[in-house]
């Protein structure tokens, strides 16, 4: 999901095997690096795909349905 990958700013993405291998070499050499990543991918985990987040979600849907039926 290159998508994903590429909105959180937390992953690596590769198209053949040199990418990989530069990708592997940078998370092995560069913690820095490592932990921009990790962080990155942690808070879209937190934003996007979290209980609280999919409460967020289903609560504000609830609410638009509701005043829809209501403006009816």
């Amino acid at each position: 999901m290159p998508e994903i990958i590429q909105d959180s700013g937390g992953g690596l993405m590769y198209d053949n095997r040199s990418r990989i291998a530069h990708g592997h070499d940078q998370l092995l050499n560069d913690s820095c690096y490592r932990d921009r990543l990790g962080a990155a991918g942690h808070k879209a985990l937190e934003q996007n795909w979290s209980a609280d987040a999919h409460l967020k979600s289903y609560f504000a849907l609830i609410d638009e349905i509701a005043r829809l039926a209501a403006a009816r």
